[in-house]
């Protein structure tokens, strides 16, 4: 029976408008600036009224909050100065954000991948008893399993898109330029995480405006914001 009504559920929020990307705390995300955002990893800059990246390697997240809806808009600007691999050794161009981010080993991420293929990645990170990338490296990823998706737009160079990724319960829902593409349920150990929202980019040239929902957060900056 709860089989059933979880499956009500989802069916529900399809039909009820969330694949026009009409969630109802959309109209409640606020922009993060430069000084509430924590780098962990390479670099990010100030660009006029946006944020800039040209890094083969970045990695940051609000200070002090716990949201639970993420988005980020942006304009994709070529390959990135330096290269780098993936920890697994994947040569990948792409940007996405990261939910429920207790660290750099225990998390949720949410990828829009540019190059070589373009599709979305979702899963989540787990690794108990760590917490930094020198510990976990690419270990702990599983990928989530979808109950539905839908074709991603194309990315072009210079034209801006908008990545959205909301957790309800144990939905995660994700829209691309205000279309569900991608919904699915989080394992329990994901729902359980506490930590904040954040982006990633890796390999690109990027343009972006980082939004999330604020809060007032119990996490401390200490376990909330540190290099990784």
């Amino acid at each position: 029976m709860q089989f059933k009504y979880k499956y009500l559920t989802i069916l529900l929020l399809l039909i009820n408008g969330v694949s026009k990307g009409q969630s109802i705390t959309q109209s409640k995300l606020e922009e993060n600036n430069l000084d509430s955002i924590c780098v962990t990893s390479g670099k990010l800059v100030k660009k006029n009224n946006l944020l800039y990246i040209d890094d083969g390697g970045m990695r940051a997240q609000i200070k002090n909050s716990n949201s639970q809806t993420a988005q980020i808009k942006f304009k994709y600007l070529g390959a990135s100065t330096v290269t780098q691999p993936l920890a697994s050794g994947e040569l990948r161009r792409q940007i996405g954000l990261k939910l429920n981010a207790k660290d750099t080993c225990n998390l949720i991420y949410v990828m829009w991948h540019i190059q070589p293929n373009s599709k979305l990645g979702v899963s989540v990170k787990l690794n108990q008893g760590m917490d930094s990338h020198k510990q976990c490296g690419a270990g702990g990823y599983t990928n989530i399993t979808s109950n539905f998706t839908k074709p991603l737009p194309k990315i072009e160079i210079g034209i801006w898109h908008t990545l959205l990724a909301q957790i309800l319960g144990d939905n995660l829902l994700v829209y691309a330029d205000n279309q569900l593409v991608w919904q699915g349920i989080l394992p329990k150990e994901a729902v359980e995480l506490k930590g904040s929202v954040g982006f990633r980019t890796d390999n690109g040239k990027f343009d972006v405006k980082f939004n999330s929902i604020k809060n007032n957060s119990s996490i401390s900056s200490k376990n909330n914001c540190h290099k990784d």
